[in-house]
């Protein structure tokens, strides 16, 4: 699938869960890690659940 047809919310989501941090994420996209965060944060509100564990050295996913 097109890259282009994927929001890039879901495309920084991809890649911190793969990462395992929003750093190691941004590092990657070449995007600020705040940018990454709030995008991240928005995707959660708007579903209403956590989808990140967010422990001292990263991030994991959680069962939702």
């Amino acid at each position: 699938m097109s890259l282009y047809l994927v929001p890039r919310s879901l495309q920084y989501f991809e890649q911190v869960a793969q990462l395992g941090s929003i750093q190691a994420a941004s590092r990657e996209l070449g995007i600020s890690a705040s940018a990454i965060h709030r995008q991240i944060t928005s995707i959660e509100d708007a579903l209403g659940e956590l989808l990140f564990e967010r422990e001292t050295r990263g991030m994991k996913l959680t069962h939702a």
